[in-house]
C-alpha cells in the first residue's frame, strides 16, 4: 500500500467513510475521552495498535487567522452540552491542575482500515476553552518549541562572514 491520504482520496470506494476523531486528556480528567465526529454508533478504531472505543459527538473545526509569527490554531467547537468539558473543568479547577493545558490528539481513519489513522496523529495543546450554547469551545495549536532563541551563539570565530554585517 502506498500513501494512505492518496490510497483514501483517488483509490477508494465510494461507501468508504473517513472517521475524524479527537482524543482530548488532561492529567486531572477523570478518563481519556475519544471522540468520532461522524459516525453515530461510535466506532472502534486503532490507537497504537490497540483498537479503542471512540464515542459519537459532534464538532466542528475551523481554522484561526496566520499571525506575523507565523504560529496556526485551529477553532473547535464540540456540540457535548457540557458533559464533558464542562465537568471535567470543574475537577481540574478543585484539583489545581489548571497550570497544565489539556492534550488533543486529533487523526482521521478510513471506515475499512480503523487500525491505522490516515492522517495523525497530531498532538496539540489546548487553550482559550469557554462554554457556549452548544457545549464547548476551545483552541487548539501546537506547543511551543522555542521562542526565545535559537539556543546557538554566533561568534566571529565560527562564522567570519557576519564581520561584514559590522
Amino acid at each position: 500500500m502506498g500513501d494512505p491520504q492518496i490510497d483514501f482520496y483517488l483509490n477508494s470506494k465510494s461507501q468508504v467513510l473517513q472517521y475524524d476523531t479527537l482524543e482530548l486528556s488532561h492529567p486531572q480528567f477523570t478518563q481519556t475521552y475519544r471522540i468520532v465526529r461522524n459516525n453515530r454508533v461510535g466506532a472502534m478504531l486503532g490507537v497504537a495498535g490497540v483498537l479503542q472505543q471512540f464515542v459519537y459527538c459532534p464538532f466542528r473545526m475551523e481554522r484561526s487567522t496566520v499571525e506575523a509569527s507565523l504560529s496556526q490554531s485551529i477553532k473547535i467547537t464540540l456540540a457535548d452540552l457540557g458533559s464533558i468539558i464542562q465537568t471535567e473543568l470543574i475537577s481540574v479547577m478543585r484539583n489545581e491542575g489548571y497550570l497544565i493545558r489539556p492534550t488533543v490528539i486529533v487523526r482521521c481513519y478510513r471506515s475499512d482500515v480503523p487500525m491505522e489513522p490516515i492522517y495523525g496523529p497530531v498532538s496539540l495543546i489546548a487553550s482559550d476553552i469557554t462554554m457556549t450554547r452548544e457545549g464547548s469551545a476551545f483552541t487548539i495549536q501546537p506547543p511551543e518549541v522555542s521562542n526565545k532563541r535559537t539556543g546557538m551563539i554566533y561568534t566571529l570565530e565560527d562564522y567570519p562572514g557576519l564581520r561584514g554585517f559590522l
